[in-house]
């Protein structure tokens, strides 16, 4: 992680912790990264935080909630990603299987493999 990107992403953590209610009500973004933050600050071992992200993608790009996954100890989730190039770039990325489950679903109108 570069600097400015820290420093980016400790900005928008204090803000979204300090904004009162009413206001972060009205921006979804920063309400998830309040919610994240304190996941950070209650994740245990013996409690871990669990999260279902569908449409993972590849679990950086124009994702601001997977990524959090590194920043919470002992965090597991499952990761929904049906194109195959995608799952491969998450594997990558959340390599520790006991953690962090990758499941090829896609939901459509009939059953079977789509193309």
């Amino acid at each position: 992680m570069s600097a400015m990107s820290g420093i980016k992403e400790m900005a928008r953590t204090a803000i979204a912790r300090g904004i009162p209610a009413a206001i972060l009500d009205r921006g979804p973004a920063l309400n998830g990264t309040r919610f994240l933050s304190d996941a950070r600050s209650r994740s245990t071992a013996a409690r871990p935080f669990q999260m279902v992200n569908v449409g993972a993608c590849d679990g950086v790009l124009f994702d601001d909630v997977t990524p959090w996954l590194h920043k919470i100890p002992h965090a597991r989730a499952i990761l929904v990603e049906p194109v195959p190039y995608n799952q491969k770039r998450l594997r990558e990325n959340y390599p520790d299987p006991q953690r962090f489950t990758i499941e090829p679903i896609a939901i459509a109108s009939t059953p079977g493999t789509i193309r």
